[in-house]
């Protein structure tokens, strides 16, 4: 009886790891898509994220987004570009210490001194929240799907310009100017056969990258 129930407690151990594997096997298996949406996935993974550039990020909305469509990459212009209104934006605000001291404003009343000081601090902020902003929402999408570039012009007027990654006919890229040279960004010019011919994604991270894995989605769209 004794080697009966050893044996059988073999057996127990036996199917419990092997069940065990099995269920590892799965989730590994779950985590790689199989199929074309995984080798998007495979492809998109191999450029580097980094400062205004997110590789398949979560929870990313777009324009006329499909249900099972899927943001692979999200590109804005690099924060570098950011520094000429940034400058503006502090010289607008320092000016305002030298205008007390020298007395600037010293034939005006006091009342209009005060509304005129107020006045352009506020400005100055506005120069930074509209360059934010404008940042902030010019978005290019390179999802599974097709490539979406987003341009908000003076925070007002929106637009959008897509095409299937199936349509992008050449990739092009373009690095100039001692910025883009120090810190890689560029532009990457994406010739289709859509509606637009040219899309446009202007001033991007590392454009060399972007425009390479553009093609590879070219190719494996076309399979």
């Amino acid at each position: 009886m004794a080697l009966i129930y050893k044996a059988s407690e073999k057996d127990k151990e036996k199917k419990s790891r092997n069940k065990s594997k099995k269920d590892s096997s799965f989730s590994k298996n779950k985590k790689k898509p199989k199929g074309k949406n995984g080798s998007f996935h495979d492809i998109a993974h191999k450029i580097r994220p980094g400062a205004g550039l997110s590789v398949e990020p979560k929870g990313v909305r777009f324009a006329d987004k499909d249900k099972d469509e899927e943001a692979l990459v999200v590109l804005r212009r690099h924060p570098a570009t950011n520094v000429p209104w940034l400058i503006l934006m502090l010289l607008m605000i320092l000016t305002v210490s030298p205008a007390i001291h020298f007395g600037w404003l010293s034939n005006l009343t006091a009342g209009l001194q005060i509304t005129l000081f107020y006045a352009w601090l506020v400005l100055a902020l506005l120069v930074g929240w509209s360059g934010l902003l404008t940042w902030y929402f010019n978005v290019s999408v390179i999802s599974d799907k097709r490539v979406i570039d987003i341009d908000f012009h003076d925070l007002i007027y929106r637009e959008v310009s897509d095409a299937n990654l199936v349509k992008i006919e050449d990739v092009t890229h373009n690095m100039g100017g001692l910025f883009g040279i120090i810190f890689n960004f560029g532009d990457v010019y994406i010739q289709t056969a859509g509606a637009k011919p040219t899309i446009e994604f202007l001033k991007v991270p590392r454009p060399a990258e972007v425009s390479s894995t553009l093609r590879k989605l070219r190719e494996e769209a076309a399979k």
